[in-house]
């Protein structure tokens, strides 16, 4: 039985991988966005944290915490699906460790909203 080594992903010709122009042009772009989710969620802290009060608040808040969490989502997909093609590769391993660590930044600084949510009265959320 012959084995045969798969190729490196810089050996595969890029019309048979995974085209994420979708999610960002390129690594430009991808930088500009680490910047923007950690600029939403600095500012979200601060219009949210402990004023969950009234359900309109709720309501703009929801909206900025889905915009927040999709764009995280983007971020990490972006880093860990050449990544996953390639795991020998060092720049795509940092970009995925960056990815993963940016991800429990923006999580442990967003976890303030589900945990507020949850101590509101049924009445302020109907």
């Amino acid at each position: 039985m012959s084995e045969t080594a798969l190729p490196k992903r810089q050996e595969v010709d890029p019309k048979l991988t995974w085209d994420l122009t979708p999610i960002f042009a390129d690594e430009f772009a991808y930088t500009e966005a680490i910047k923007q989710v950690r600029a939403l969620t600095k500012d979200f802290v601060h219009l949210y944290q402990g004023k969950l009060t009234e359900p309109a608040i709720i309501v703009d808040a929801l909206g900025d915490y889905g915009s927040i969490i999709e764009l995280d989502s983007k971020i990490g997909h972006w880093a860990f699906m050449p990544y996953s093609t390639d795991t020998t590769d060092p720049k795509l391993r940092d970009r995925q460790i960056k990815a993963t660590a940016l991800d429990g930044e923006i999580g442990g600084q967003l976890s303030f909203f589900q945990a507020e949510l949850t101590q509101l009265p049924e009445e302020v959320l109907d």
